[in-house]
């Protein structure tokens, strides 16, 4: 969202929202992993951060369904008007791990989409998160939801390797870097892993799952939900892959 238009993101939320309304949570975040996009987008890295809270604020105003009139620091607007307003209103998850990005969860998010997390650090940065939002009068309606990567496969070396490639080839780091705030191995594994973050607080998981196919991607993520859901201590978290 840093890097477009509220207006545009907003014509765009409403049209999903005609095929599939109320199946839409909008990830937001200040972006920055590669700064060389950023530039190119015609946006000032150093200013990422205040232009997504100016957009969030435009995206809420456009959401009422009223004419909008705005003058902010990088968007300006007359009478801007998006129909028809998504029924019931798409949430906005805030991305990020920052003190600045749980900040912008607790003041301005519907909830919190945290990724590359352990456990406890899940477990601390939502208790701040709740606490600034109700100094702020505030209360989050979504519970955390957290992304993360699996490499999923019968053979547990085998999905650690295609986590690794997959991992590597995107973010340009070793493995290493992201082998304990990530889940590789059978969905059994995979989902002992992820019942440490239900014990943390979490119970939505939006699963990058890496699979020899797609459809297996699908039959395995479906596979650790099944685990998870029959997990003594969890209360039915929702798995989404990709």
């Amino acid at each position: 969202l840093a890097l477009r238009h509220p207006l545009t993101v907003a014509r765009q939320l409403s049209s999903i929202a005609q095929v599939a309304p109320g199946r839409l949570s909008l990830g937001v975040g200040a972006g920055g992993e590669d700064r060389s996009e950023v530039t190119n987008a015609g946006v000032d890295p150093a200013t990422r951060g205040r232009r997504l809270d100016e957009s969030i604020e435009v995206l809420r105003l456009l959401a009422t369904g009223q004419p909008v009139d705005f003058e902010g620091d990088f968007f300006r607007l007359h009478q801007a008007l998006v129909l028809p307003v998504p029924a019931p209103p798409i949430p906005i998850l805030v991305g990020g791990r920052s003190a600045a990005a749980l900040r912008r969860v607790a003041l301005r998010g519907d909830g919190w989409l945290p990724m590359f997390v352990s456990p406890r650090r899940l477990r601390e940065s939502a208790a701040q998160i709740a606490e600034m939002a109700a100094a702020a009068g505030r209360r989050l309606s979504h519970p955390p939801t957290l992304s993360v990567w699996c490499g999923l496969d019968a053979d547990e070396s085998r999905a650690r390797r295609l986590l690794a490639t997959a991992l590597e080839q995107l973010y340009s780091l070793p493995y290493e870097d992201f082998r304990h705030i990530t889940c590789a191995g059978t969905p059994a594994v995979v989902a002992e892993a992820l019942a440490a973050y239900v014990e943390a607080g979490c119970t939505d998981f939006a699963m990058i799952v890496v699979a020899k196919s797609r459809d297996r991607a699908v039959e395995l993520a479906a596979e650790v939900r099944r685990r998870l859901i029959e997990t003594p201590a969890a209360s039915a978290p929702a798995a989404s892959s990709r």
